[in-house]
């Protein structure tokens, strides 16, 4: 059964690893400073990696009809390096 991630403080980004692809489930409002930014965001990134796509749809905020936007590893990777990077053991969930 997938997973609905509760955490205390919802973080502005949260991104999704399923099947070696990152998916970004919250946040969609940044996608053009999360793809083309050159400063570090000023807020924590969210991510946890999950077994099933059932977890990326359930925890996906835009449930109408669209898909999470799947991002290229290099920019998880640079939001990685760049903000300070949270997992779900961060908030108990």
């Amino acid at each position: 059964m997938a997973e609905l991630i509760e955490i205390e403080e919802v973080p502005e980004i949260y991104v999704m690893e399923y099947g070696g692809n990152y998916y970004l489930v919250r946040g969609a409002a940044y996608l053009d400073q999360i793809l083309f930014g050159k400063e570090p965001l000023s807020f924590p990134v969210l991510i946890k990696s999950v077994k099933t796509w059932d977890e990326v749809l359930v925890n996906w905020e835009n449930t109408g009809g669209s898909m999470p936007w799947i991002l290229n590893p290099s920019i998880v990777e640079r939001m990685e390096r760049d903000n300070r990077k949270l997992t779900s053991d961060s908030f108990n969930a």
